[in-house]
């Protein structure tokens, strides 16, 4: 669905809408109280696999792998350092992701409006995978009173994701 920087799912969700921010984590974050690089990469593994079943939003993952595009092992990554900051671990989004499968050097991860520029996501397919990253965020054990807090700032993005409006 995105290019390098992601769903960012993908995918949630701490400070400003353009995903520019550097957090140090602190006792008590989100991160840590939710398995830090294991929990992340546990909701980022849940969250593709739900988005590629989804009919809505699949679609938008097509490109994965092409010329100009993510390859899995670039967008799992980068949706790594998304989440990681998000919850309040250490990092930089957009910066250099080292997750996973990442070259030495890593992978660059570009801010959400650079990502999705070309995909023309609508509101409703980003709606949905909103809907669909909360459930997942749920089902991994996330209480709903976390998900209220990462919410907003996730909101917040829609203007840098979506590029296309469908007329009634």
């Amino acid at each position: 669905m995105f290019k390098v920087g992601v769903l960012s799912i993908i995918s949630m969700i701490f400070v400003v809408r353009a995903f520019s921010y550097d957090l140090d984590a602190s006792s008590g974050s989100l991160y840590d109280k939710y398995g830090g690089q294991a929990g992340v990469q546990k909701i980022v593994d849940e969250s593709v696999v739900a988005l590629l079943a989804d009919p809505t939003v699949a679609s938008y993952y097509v490109v994965i792998g092409q010329s100009g595009h993510d390859t899995a092992d670039r967008l799992k990554s980068c949706l790594d350092l998304q989440f990681t900051v998000l919850m309040g671990g250490l990092g930089k989004y957009p910066g250099v992701s080292h997750y996973r499968n990442a070259p030495k050097r890593g992978y660059t991860c570009e801010n959400m409006k650079v990502a999705h520029s070309d995909l023309g996501i609508n509101n409703q397919a980003f709606d949905q995978f909103v809907m669909i990253l909360g459930s997942v965020l749920q089902r991994a054990g996330v209480d709903r009173k976390d998900v209220d807090i990462l919410a907003p700032t996730l909101l917040g993005l829609r203007s840098d994701v979506v590029t296309k409006t469908i007329l009634p």
